[in-house]
């Protein structure tokens, strides 16, 4: 099988993960999709959100089964009677959840709809009826007029804003209207020529590509080409995960918690891996994504690459069975991004399972780091107010590795929970052995190392009856006692077993 049949079959199976994500979250009794964010459960919720209806609409449009675009008629019809009205507050909005109806709180739910509402219209106009067709084209053309008066006073943010030039551009296409077009087409240009930190979350690139497959049939051959290029050298083949800079990536499990951006690049290497297959709702975006007409070039090399976040550089190292980020940290990083920023992160396995060794948490202000053959050295400034009373604020510097069977941690070649500065510490992760060793380069104090059962910060599993699960190993520096001004420099060496 040639890799365009290859690729042809990866997107089947995309839009059949797509449906059966619906169909598991679709009440017998309603017909519609009931869920709530954050529940792990699927089909419990008694919530029924406006969106995910939507897509699940164009999932059974994707089926071409005359039975399934029935059901997405019926739906659409349903949902359409509950856009606000002219006359009141965020006229032409839709409420998140049907039972809110007539108040919008969200002005990001009409924008989310324009893409599913674009390829209904695009891809199905035809076959819906011209009574269904015209509602959702007045519908359209409300939500344009609330979205346009929200990001005129409000500003969406970047990732959004991509959404709304892509959709203006996109639709404008499609209904024949010039300005409409240029209007988008404008938008666009700028957004390209602006800061680009929506790069750094695969949440947000999501977005983006959702916004941009509207427009462009190709994106490597369009004005984003650089978009491309950066999602191919961070996009690791093996284990079919993104490595980084990882500043806002979370943890589901033991592994990398999957989005609609894994779908994309998923369908772009033709090939999914394990944990993009088990139906959840972010599945249903995956019907946002268009038949795929190119495809993520093969590093058959070690391959370095470097790059700034916000003026802070960083390092990704890949090789055919593992993949290396670090990320420097000189400014303070939000509250909301604190949990998952990563300044090291390895990343292993196969499509299977994909492991991975990071470094998140801690009480450090700034780290630097420099590369040099298989070595790395962090350094390491740590916070300047110590508070050796509060547990978790004495840990000054945290690692942490998925629990499994392939890693061995030894200290000084023997087997131990706890370690000081200054002593060797070695371990063994699948295809890779690390070697540390801290050293305590200015200030005063004493530190002790512990090995033991934690989750990472970024853990979202976590919660609920597994709240008391643990997910990884947990490597962590404390603070016994030390000076105000403390830098620890970490030397990580890493060769193949």
């Amino acid at each position: 099988m040639d890799s365009n049949m290859i690729q042809q079959e990866c997107y089947k199976e995309l839009l059949t993960c797509a449906l059966a994500a619906g169909k598991l979250m679709q009440s017998e009794k309603t017909g519609f999709v009931h869920y709530y964010p954050n529940e792990e459960e699927l089909g419990h919720s008694q919530t029924i959100p406006v969106v995910e209806n939507v897509l699940f609409a164009l999932a059974l449009f994707r089926t071409h089964s005359i039975e399934n675009v029935q059901e997405g008629k019926i739906i659409l019809k349903k949902v359409l009677c509950f856009q606000i009205g002219d006359d009141r507050e965020g006229g032409g909005n839709f409420p998140v959840f049907l039972h809110e109806y007539p108040n919008g709180r969200d002005p990001a739910t009409a924008l989310y709809l324009l893409a599913p509402f674009y390829w209904i219209l695009k891809l199905y106009g035809h076959v819906i009826g011209a009574e269904l067709k015209l509602l959702i084209e007045q519908a359209v053309v409300k939500i344009f007029d609330f979205v346009s008066v929200h990001h005129m006073s409000h500003h969406y943010p970047y990732f959004l804003a991509v959404r709304l030039a892509s959709a203006q551009y996109a639709f404008g296409n499609l209904w024949n209207e010039p300005k409409k077009v240029q209007a988008g087409k404008s938008c666009l240009e700028g957004l390209q020529r602006d800061l680009l930190d929506g790069w750094s979350s695969t949440a947000q690139l999501g977005d983006l590509l959702a916004g941009l497959y509207m427009v462009y049939p190709s994106l490597a051959e369009s004005p984003w080409n650089a978009l491309w290029s950066f999602m191919e050298k961070t996009w690791h083949p093996l284990t079919g995960a993104f490595i980084g800079p990882c500043v806002r990536e979370w943890q589901r499990g033991n592994e990398p918690k999957p989005n609609l951006y894994d779908l994309f690049a998923c369908t772009f290497s033709g090939s999914f891996p394990k944990r993009t297959l088990v139906p959840r709702p972010f599945h249903l975006q995956g019907v946002l994504i268009p038949p795929p007409t190119e495809r993520f070039a093969q590093a058959d090399k070690t391959e370095i690459v470097h790059g700034e976040y916000r003026k802070q550089k960083w390092t990704l190292m890949t090789s055919a069975q593992w993949a290396l980020t670090a990320v420097e940290k000189k400014e303070i990083i939000d509250p909301a991004v604190e949990k998952t920023f990563t300044p090291f992160s390895i990343f292993w396995g196969n499509k299977e399972a994909v492991h991975t060794f990071v470094c998140q948490g801690g009480r450090y202000t700034e780290v630097d780091y420099s590369i040099e053959g298989n070595r790395l050295d962090f350094l390491f400034t740590l916070h300047p107010d110590p508070d050796v009373e509060d547990r978790e604020r004495r840990k000054e510097i945290e690692f942490f590795t998925d629990i499994s069977a392939e890693c061995q941690f030894t200290v000084d070649g023997r087997s131990s929970t706890t370690f000081e500065i200054e002593k060797p510490l070695k371990i063994i992760c699948g295809p890779l052995c690390l070697s540390f060793v801290f050293n305590l380069v200015e200030g005063e104090g004493d530190f002790l190392g512990h090995l033991m059962q934690g989750n990472r910060p970024s853990q979202t599993l976590n919660k609920g009856e597994k709240r008391f699960n643990a997910y990884d190993w947990t490597y962590f520096l404390r603070t016994i006692r030390r000076s105000h001004r403390c830098k620890l420099k970490g030397e990580i060496t890493f060769e193949q077993v």
